[in-house]
């Protein structure tokens, strides 16, 4: 399995590029996008599903192209607030779903909803109407209709937006459970989340990528390197062009600072990088 995107160029205006020659590799399993707000995750998240062109570039789903007519028919898409067709039961609106993208006749599409039902874990509601389920619930339902037809790859923009830590749990176990020959791609903020879950992390910062691997990988790509110090005021600007400032807490004339450094100076202290470090080193 493998979703591969090479040198691709997208901008919005003359003023206003997201991508040059950028370049990535996904393989199957769960892949995590982490950026801040203009980083360029979602427009790539857009591009990906078709929703936008990209100006150059080649991106491959398993051997089909980005232009090839099929294409669509292998990708589906989680938003990150599922709530459509409020007053359709869940039921419905997956026999919507299976008629509509695949053109499954009744008796296949009663087969896929039986089968996606139970990955999901939605039976027990699926004769409700969308509009009357909790957050965590249609989030479920997204998953369902995404894996109806067996699609390649699966696209979630910030799908635990808004759930509670339980109902991101339950999310994060069910797709843990579809992951066998998918490719799952999802973006979200809440650094908590990153952890056994996934089986890639790739963070973007500007356009580019500042950080590919797993989880372990990044929980120890700063060891040995994070510091903290006090500092005079006047001494901060020589301070920052000597290390890659995390933090920085100021106490009257004083300012603790935890920085990035390959080197330990007096008076510096090494410290256990958080993820939130992290995040904000990468980032």
């Amino acid at each position: 399995m493998s979703l591969l995107i090479q040198n691709l160029d997208f901008s919005y205006n003359r003023k206003s590029r997201v991508f040059a020659g950028f370049g990535v590799e996904f393989q199957g399993g769960i892949n995590v996008l982490l950026g801040a707000n203009g980083s360029g995750k979602t427009t790539l998240f857009k591009i990906l599903a078709t929703v936008m062109e990209p100006k150059s570039g080649e991106i491959s789903l398993n051997g089909t192209s980005f232009t090839a007519k099929d294409y669509r028919r292998r990708i589906s898409y989680i938003p990150q607030n599922f709530d459509v067709y409020p007053h359709v039961t869940v039921r419905r609106f997956l026999e919507f779903v299976g008629g509509v993208k695949y053109g499954y006749g009744k008796a296949k599409t009663r087969e896929e909803i039986a089968r996606v039902s139970e990955v999901a874990d939605i039976s027990d509601f699926l004769d409700k109407k969308i509009g009357k389920l909790s957050g965590g619930m249609r989030q479920r339902v997204g998953i369902a209709q995404a894996i109806i037809g067996d699609s390649a790859l699966i696209i979630a923009d910030e799908p635990t937006a808004g759930l509670d830590p339980e109902q991101r749990n339950k999310f994060n176990v069910i797709l843990k459970r579809i992951t066998r020959d998918k490719i799952i791609l999802l973006s979200t903020h809440i650094i908590e989340d990153i952890s056994e879950y996934y089986d890639s992390i790739v963070i973007i910062s500007k356009g580019k990528i500042t950080f590919k691997g797993d989880f372990k990988t990044l929980a120890n790509s700063l060891n040995d390197r994070m510091v903290e110090f006090d500092v005079g005021i006047d001494d901060m600007g020589s301070i920052e062009k000597s290390c890659h400032i995390i933090s920085k807490d100021y106490r009257g004339e004083t300012v603790t600072v935890k920085a990035v450094t390959e080197t330990v100076g007096e008076g510096m202290a090494r410290v256990t990088p958080t993820l939130t470090d992290i995040w904000t080193f990468y980032r």
